[in-house]
Parts: structure tokens; sequence; C-alpha cells
């Protein structure tokens, strides 16, 4: 059944782009102050911008786009000139042309310079440690290191790691704590059993937290780590001492037993060591 105006007529459902109505629809008009309101609030809360700019975008490509839109535009103008229809749908095309080359025109050439300089990262230590491990070790060796550095070594020649920068699993957070001793004041044999415990093949030892000389200590890693294992108490200026041992990452670098009965190093340059753990400890003195 057809529905029909209050004087009796019948109401026309269909809306034709002759009509030129679209713009008075429902819909649309909630759109826009809907569009209104989200600009208000990204006004009051900078974090409603990401909500707000997509959704003012999509109507806005809507209007230029929509030859209804148009049409309502020139309805309300009551332009005669030049048919309606026609000019609505010249103008929903080459409007959207024109933005588009003139967006073309100004960032192209930007886009293409910033292109020319990467200005990437570049670690030649890291290079080469990578290119090491993908030439000289065998892909189903086992890495130990600092999460962040594994992560990277993962990526890049797909080799197994103990531990990667995943900070909302408690068991890949203990790993990365067993890890991380090579840098305490432990023993060649306590660290040599934590790592087989993973099964770990090599070690790679950073210099940057090895030798991290920081003037404000307390908050690097080998300082939690003293604390964390109550090798170290401070008592207000003065830092005590309480591990018989020496810091393990400094001390396997004087190569003498018995860290050479636990450990041998297979590569190194200035930023990295590597350890290979070895399968079966052969005693030296």
């Amino acid at each position: 059944m057809m529905p029909v105006l209050p004087s009796g007529q019948p109401m026309n459902t269909s809306i034709r782009l002759e009509g030129g109505r679209i713009g008075e629809q429902p819909v649309v008009i909630y759109h826009v102050f809907h569009t209104l309101f989200f600009g208000f609030l990204t006004l009051l809360f900078d974090g409603m911008k990401y909500l707000w700019t997509p959704y003012v975008c999509m109507f806005t490509a809507f209007g230029v786009c929509s030859p209804d839109l148009w049409m309502t535009v020139f309805r309300w103008l009551k332009l005669k000139s030049i048919h309606p229809v026609v000019l609505s749908l010249i103008l929903s095309t080459a409007v959207p042309t024109i933005i588009g080359f003139s967006l073309w025109r100004e960032f192209y050439p930007r886009v293409l310079a910033e292109l020319a300089d990467l200005q990437e990262f570049y670690d030649p230590d890291m290079v080469e440690l990578i290119s090491w491990i993908r030439s000289q070790v065998p892909m189903a060796a086992v890495f130990a290191g600092s999460p962040l550095l594994l992560g990277t070594i993962k990526l890049c020649s797909g080799s197994v790691v103990t531990s990667l920068p995943i900070y909302s699993d408690v068991t890949l957070l203990k790993r990365t704590e067993d890890t991380y001793q090579v840098y305490a004041m432990r023993s060649a044999e306590d660290v040599y059993k934590r790592l087989m415990a993973q099964k770990t093949n090599y070690v790679i030892i950073e210099e940057s937290i090895c030798n991290d000389v920081q003037l404000k200590k307390g908050c690097r890693v080998k300082d939690l780590l003293d604390i964390s294992n109550r090798h170290v108490v401070h008592d207000r200026s003065q830092i005590d001492s309480f591990s018989k041992p020496g810091r393990f990452c400094q001390e396997i670098k004087m190569n003498y037993s018995p860290y050479t009965n636990y450990f041998t190093r297979v590569f190194w340059n200035r930023s990295y060591h590597v350890y290979k753990v070895n399968s079966v400890i052969s005693f030296q003195y």
C-alpha cells in the first residue's frame, strides 16, 4: 500500500536524480550533524581526531563525488541556465579529478625526494653479525641474547631464538631474565646451566649493555640484575658487592678457565661477541 500525504496525494518514495532531494534525506542530515558533533568533540579531546578524520573524509568524498548532492545544491540555487542533471554529473567527476591532480602535483615531487633520501639506520656491526649467522651457522642453531637483538636475528636470518620482545608473555620474560644473567656477576657454571636449560647453542654478548657507562647508575641492565640477584647493596653513596664471581660478560673476554671450559668464542667485532655453548665440557687449566 502506497503511503499518502495529509492532502490525500500519494507520496513518492523513490528518489530520482532529477528530484534533487537527496540532500534533504534524514540519513544525510543525520551524518551532517554527526560530523559536526565529532568535530566539536575533537576540539575537546585530542584522541577523537582519529575517529573524526576518517569519518569526515568519507562524508566529504560522498558530497563531492555524488551527483545527487550536487542536484540538491542546484535545486536550492534554482539553477536553470544549464540542465542540472548534466551539470551535476560533470561536477561529480571533474571536482575529484581536479583535487586529485592538485594533490599529485603538490606532493608527488616531495614524495620522490623523500624516497631518494632514505636515511636508513645502518649498523655495520649488526650487518656483519647477521651475515656471519646466515653464512656460517646452521639453521637449526639456537641463539640467546637480548630480546631486541634476537628479534632482528629472527627476522633477518630465520634462526631459532630463545626469546622475543613480547613483554606480555610470562614464559618469555623468565627466559629473558635467565639470558640476561650473562651481564650479572655469575659464575661460568651457573650461566652455562641456565643456557643449556634453554637448549642454547650460541650466546651473544653486546658491548653496549656489558660496558654501559651512563653517569646515572642504578638504571642500567647490569645494575638492575645486581640488585635483583642481591649481589650489591646500596648504602647512601656507597655500593657494596657481595658476589664472589666477577661480571660474566667481562670475565669471559679474558679467555681463561673456567670460562673456556664451557664457552668458545666464534665471532666478535666492536659491538658483539658470540660464544658457542660447548655441548661437551672440556676442562682446561
